[in-house]
């Protein structure tokens, strides 16, 4: 499957989430991703856990599991939305 490019500006590949012990990341965003699309998937996923706290607070608490999922979003959201504005910075063209 090859990446389809579009002509509007698009991220700039950056790693997150780094494991000192192997001296890699877990997880990276990709050179070439539409910024737009970047931008979408951070919004839905900082409403997502905005959702989930919101029905821990209105439960009377939330599960560890469900702390630990907040926990891993919100890492994921900061490192998309450090990748975005890496991007930014460089023009939004890899």
């Amino acid at each position: 499957m090859t990446k389809q490019r579009n002509s509007g500006p698009a991220t700039v590949g950056h790693g997150f989430c780094h494991i000192p012990v192997a001296q890699c990341d877990l997880m990276r965003v990709e050179d070439g991703v539409p910024l737009e699309f970047a931008v979408t998937q951070l919004n839905c996923i900082l409403d997502c856990v905005k959702e989930l706290a919101g029905d821990g607070v209105q439960d009377d608490g939330i599960s560890s599991r469900k702390a630990w999922l907040i926990e891993f979003c919100l890492d994921v959201a900061q490192g998309l939305g450090h990748a975005i504005e890496v991007s930014i910075e460089r023009g939004g063209t890899p």
